[in-house]
């Protein structure tokens, strides 16, 4: 029960702080372990996160064995359509990213943005038979997800939609 219109927008504003911080500590996290991952990748002993390197490490070699051989950690690219990006782990054969949950992968899900991510990612790389996935970490859980052909070709489709509208708004290329 609120006394006030002013308590309650007391209150509210310190909802919005704690959930802001509560973000920022996540995503700096999320940014902590994606830089572990890097160097393991990269030959170089992390700083921090090995135990939970080694369970990521693990369970990549162990669903896709011989496949990780040939990753590239963080393949950067610059597509002819206007869009770029880096790729957590990439070959010709196979496409990861990393996706950081700091309370835990109960609640892990697939988001439209992440199909469209990984669509992006293979068709920007070139590398369009790719197969292509997330793998999903927590402190203490790794789960891979791949994703379909079909949600593949559903999400370039989305993307290139996006692209397209974001190109638009920005009046970006568009002989104006």
């Amino acid at each position: 029960e609120y006394k006030s219109l002013e308590h309650y927008k007391e209150w509210a504003e310190e909802v919005r702080e704690k959930a802001s911080q509560h973000s920022k500590q996540a995503r700096d996290k999320g940014s902590a372990v994606h830089k572990a991952l890097e160097d393991d990748a990269n030959g170089i002993e992390p700083d921090e996160y090995k135990d939970m390197v080694e369970r990521v490490t693990e369970a990549i070699d162990k669903k896709f064995g011989d496949k990780v051989k040939n990753f590239i950690p963080e393949a950067t690219f610059s597509h002819k359509l206007g869009f770029g990006g880096a790729v957590d782990l990439s070959s010709p054969e196979l496409i990861l990213d990393y996706k950081y949950k700091a309370d835990g992968l109960k609640k892990r899900m697939v988001y439209d943005t992440h199909i469209g991510q990984l669509a992006a990612y293979r068709g920007g790389l070139g590398f369009h038979q790719a197969e292509c996935g997330n793998v999903f970490i927590s402190d203490t859980e790794v789960e891979i997800v791949m994703l379909s052909e079909k949600d593949l070709v559903w999400g370039w489709q989305y993307f290139i939609m996006l692209l397209n509208l974001w190109k638009h708004i920005k009046k970006f290329d568009c002989g104006y």
